[in-house]
């Protein structure tokens, strides 16, 4: 899902109440909210909570935009898929992620990242993370 993609669905979710449904061009009501238990609650805030951190993410700017790291960090990973504020994850989570990435790559028919490059997007992420 991309940021657009995120802000749609979330300007589309938002639209309706907790208990509402829309049938026919007319409101009604569903289920009470405080008749749900605790595990329906959560199942279903988590999608729009989910929603809001990805949207709040893709209008954040990246620290520290114009170093070597970030530049390389948007060639190699802003390719497929937005790249991400380092502060969303921890430098130990970003590491699991780079690895992970790199069989994403290979599936995707290119080359993992290596060397330099690699160290330089670790290097960025890592001393930006959260």
């Amino acid at each position: 899902m991309d940021c657009g993609t995120a802000r749609m669905w979330l300007n589309g979710a938002v639209g309706f109440g907790a208990g509402e449904m829309r049938r026919e061009g007319r409101r009604e009501q569903g289920p009470s909210w405080s008749r749900r238990s605790g595990a329906a609650r959560a199942l279903a805030i988590l999608p729009c909570a989910l929603a809001l951190a990805w949207a709040a993410a893709c209008a954040q700017p990246l620290p520290d935009a114009t170093s070597p790291g970030a530049r390389i960090y948007v060639q190699e990973c802003g390719g497929c898929h937005a790249a991400y504020p380092p502060g969303l994850l921890t430098a130990a989570m970003w590491e699991v992620q780079v690895g992970r990435m790199d069989e994403v790559r290979r599936r995707r028919g290119l080359p993992p990242l290596a060397g330099d490059r690699r160290s330089a997007v670790l290097g960025y992420l890592t001393q930006h993370a959260g």
